[in-house]
């Protein structure tokens, strides 16, 4: 199709934090198409970490839940069109009362067509 860009989602999660959908997202950059969503759990998290990402109102990765890991990175691969209107996101929840910790998220879009004015491209 064309280029991919990389969406990142990233943020640095208080203990006892949940991070929704509408306080971690994105405008799409272009029209085309979320081919996976990337996910690294850094080391000492002990599954306290959880992710869910999604585009609009749909969750994609995992469908259903969240998933929670240790050192270690996922990737979720995904078939959803985007285009100008829509918002790509990710939930975080740190279950830790103690520790904060970063969850590294990044959405891969193969893209038709740049929307400039939201993204350099």
């Amino acid at each position: 199709m064309g280029t991919i860009k990389y969406v990142n989602l990233s943020r640095d999660v208080p203990a006892g934090t949940r991070i929704n959908k509408t306080e971690n997202r994105q405008r799409a950059p272009c029209k085309g198409i979320v081919t996976e969503f990337i996910i690294y759990f850094p080391s000492g998290t002990d599954n306290l970490l959880g992710v869910f990402c999604g585009v609009n109102q749909l969750q994609l990765a995992p469908i259903n839940g969240e998933i929670r890991m240790s050192e270690t990175t996922v990737r979720f691969p995904v078939n959803e069109p985007v285009d100008r209107d829509d918002y790509i996101w990710a939930g975080l929840i740190n279950y830790s009362s103690e520790n904060e910790y970063r969850a590294e998220v990044y959405a891969g879009i193969d893209c038709e067509t740049c929307f400039k004015e939201t993204w350099n491209c």
